[in-house]
């Protein structure tokens, strides 16, 4: 009867860590498909003038300009916060 139990344990244990691997395949294959579709289809459009360049006429959608001003506001973000880390 010990043995039975046992094995039953055992059982349950292997079947609770194949869900739990199919479930982090699935997540890292979600997570994988969303990163490709944006990095595929926004790269394309990414040039030098969006990167160097601030954001021109405001912050609505359709402004001309670039993301200058976040990478620099990120940058100094970053060493301010660095001795936290």
């Amino acid at each position: 009867m010990n043995s039975l139990r046992k094995f039953i344990r055992q059982f349950e244990e292997r079947v609770a860590l194949r869900i739990m691997q199919l479930s982090f395949a699935l997540i890292v294959l979600v997570l994988g498909a969303i990163l490709f579709t944006v990095l595929s289809k926004g790269l394309p459009s990414v040039t030098w003038e969006i990167i160097s360049q601030p954001p021109q006429g405001g912050y609505h959608f359709g402004g001309d300009g670039g993301i200058l001003n976040a990478i620099h506001w990120l940058w100094h973000w970053e060493r301010l916060c660095w001795p936290f880390w």
